[in-house]
């Protein structure tokens, strides 16, 4: 699979980063308060940002970690989608005629006469004696997944 990625964050480091905002966000509640002196450079330009930062950064991480857990394959090193997910997108991608196979059996085929008029849609297969030739894209019809998941649900 093609796309953007990116190195997936650890647990470790996802804890690690909550925690040193936590921490931070925790120094700001209590009005931590130290003389011009108190600080060291580093100590005030964390203090300072931080407090630009401190009332959105729990949605990036906890954003973060919510896509994680329902999004990204727990088997890879990196950032991808589960593979669910991409079989779902496939299923739903608009395919060129030259791309159909007697496998994806009935799909949905479109006819676009011009970009102002809206697309005719057949429920059949280039095989079907009511096939048009006009028809030159489609959509598969994989219910598969969705039936066995609705069974699952049914027997939990």
């Amino acid at each position: 699979m093609s796309g953007l990625r990116m190195a997936k964050a650890s647990k470790a480091e996802m804890d690690g980063m909550i925690d040193f905002f936590n921490g931070l966000e925790k120094m700001q509640e209590l009005s931590f308060r130290v003389d011009k002196n108190g600080f060291d450079r580093l100590g005030r330009w964390v203090f300072h940002r931080f407090k630009k930062i401190a009332a959105g950064w729990r949605r990036v991480a906890f954003g973060y970690v919510i896509l994680f857990d329902n999004c990204v394959d727990p088997d890879k090193d990196h950032l991808e989608f589960k593979p669910e997910i991409y079989k779902a997108l496939e299923s739903r991608r608009l395919h060129k005629i030259s791309e159909w196979s007697e496998e994806f059996g009935d799909c949905l085929f479109f006819y676009f006469p011009s970009f102002e008029e809206p697309p005719e849609v057949l429920c059949t297969t280039p095989e079907s004696s009511d096939w048009d030739d006009r028809f030159s894209h489609f959509i598969r019809l994989d219910f598969n997944d969705i039936i066995e998941q609705a069974m699952e649900r049914c027997q939990t």
